[in-house]
């Protein structure tokens, strides 16, 4: 039987398959989008938003401006213009999310450029778009998106290299030294999860007794932290927040309290002497904190050196995805169900 976790160890694999193919994968999105396009606008929910989110950083770096949106606050609650020169990209995994369908509709209905991101490119919002990209996910079993995420933020990293490689931005040297840079990221993936394994086994009493889990990052953390905290409180589940780095000692550190288990991620040179403060308070003050990354400090945290700064997203997530997974066995929880599958009697989110 496949396990969730079954879904994490194969995300190196597919990751790799995704590089791999960087030569023809964006051959038909770079003929298409202009060489003068600097706008990227993404609409997507949950995992695939959160995907966009990661990847906002590194596209602004080669050159582009990014937006991204609900797809329901794109459709109901935008009232900027639609732009000529920008590249919208609709993003869902399963292909069928109504309110991506109807955005990505009205974009047509306005002969604006667009792409599809979708599992399977035969869905109907792959079938809709000009442009279609497989996500390269091939097909994930459940349904709390672990495979999805790590092959999103992929797939766009090189739609990104792709469309500056076309436009002359960036240099084919430049592009074939990011594919090296991420290739030696998605080398680690198994180191981090077997280290998050380790970790759990190690934590796992304090951890099971927090009624809720609290994250925290900065840069292209913060929507890493946003999808932990998703996974978690999707899967375990549990009542979960996420905050931008600084955000946390504004307004949220008057609920700070010894129910809540703390997740810190950082990364050295990157707001360093905040984060170790933070935890510092955590540690001494409240109870529970783990710090992610390179600026661990005790044996409570998970320390690990990423190859590089750049792509260093997808090593932060897996472990946040290994300790949902494992408290949700501990929990005993069946993640082959969804908690509240009645709700579709209710209300639905797809076509």
């Amino acid at each position: 039987m496949t396990t969730l976790l079954n879904c994490i160890e194969r995300i190196p694999s597919l990751l790799t398959k995704i590089v791999d193919q960087r030569a023809s994968r964006f051959q038909e999105l770079g003929a298409y989008v202009p060489k003068e396009c600097r706008d990227l606008v993404f609409v997507a929910s949950g995992t695939s938003y959160n995907s966009a989110f990661t990847a906002r950083i590194f596209l602004e770096k080669l050159g582009y401006r990014v937006r991204f949106y609900y797809p329901n606050v794109f459709l109901h609650y935008n009232y900027e213009e639609l732009k000529k020169d920008a590249l919208y990209v609709f993003i869902s995994q399963g292909g069928s999310t109504r309110l991506v369908y109807e955005g990505l509709r009205k974009v047509k209905d306005a002969h604006l450029l667009n792409c599809a991101i979708c599992e399977d490119v035969q869905a109907p919002i792959a079938a809709l778009a000009d442009v279609a990209l497989e996500m390269g996910s091939e097909k994930e079993e459940f349904i709390y998106r672990t495979i999805g995420y790590a092959a999103t933020v992929t797939t766009l990293w090189l739609m990104g290299i792709a469309l500056a490689e076309a436009n002359g931005t960036i240099s084919a040297k430049q592009a074939d030294g990011y594919e090296k840079k991420l290739r030696d990221t998605i080398g680690n993936l198994d180191q981090r999860r077997e280290e998050a394994m380790a970790w759990f086994d190690a934590h796992q009493f304090s951890l099971m007794r927090k009624s809720a889990l609290m994250y925290g990052g900065a840069g292209d953390l913060y929507p890493v932290c946003m999808e932990a905290d998703i996974k978690a409180m999707e899967m375990v589940p549990i009542v979960t927040r996420s905050y931008e780095l600084e955000e946390m000692i504004h307004g949220p550190q008057n609920a700070f309290s010894s129910e809540i288990g703390f997740f810190l991620f950082g990364k050295s040179g990157e707001d360093e002497e905040k984060v170790k403060a933070i935890a510092r308070f955590l540690k001494k003050e409240i109870g529970f904190c783990a710090v992610i990354g390179d600026l661990a400090s005790d044996s409570h945290d998970l320390y690990f050196q990423a190859a590089n700064r750049t792509f260093a997203p997808i090593e932060y997530i897996t472990a946040a995805q290994v300790i949902a997974y494992r408290m949700a066995v501990c929990r005993g929880r069946d993640l082959t169900r969804a908690v509240n599958g009645s709700m579709k009697h209710y209300i639905t989110k797809t076509l």
